[in-house]
């Protein structure tokens, strides 16, 4: 009140808004109904045109790991699911 700080209809958001940030919330508070003394509202830019990423190479063999076990897998272009099989139960584990 000595600050002549207006307080909001429910005292509490004001109360947790100091008591979470004592200084930058008291400043806040003091300066509520002065939209000089905050950041202006950042305008909206143009939106850029995203570029496109690079097409990943057609097919690789990598060694994965899983939980601590090392794993070869082959990864191949592909699009299209033709055929879903079951994965074997032994998986082959990388030398």
């Amino acid at each position: 009140q000595e600050k002549g700080i207006q307080l909001a209809g429910n005292a509490i958001d004001d109360v947790l808004t100091v008591a979470l940030f004592p200084q930058i919330g008291l400043k806040f508070l003091e300066n509520r109904h002065n939209p000089a003394a905050f950041e202006p509202v950042p305008q909206a830019e143009a939106a850029q045109p995203v570029a496109k990423a690079e097409k990943p190479a057609a097919s690789g063999i990598y060694t994965v790991e899983v939980e601590g076990k090392a794993f070869v897998v082959k990864v191949s272009d592909g699009g299209d699911i033709s055929q879903l099989t079951a994965a074997s139960s032994a998986p082959v584990q990388a030398a």
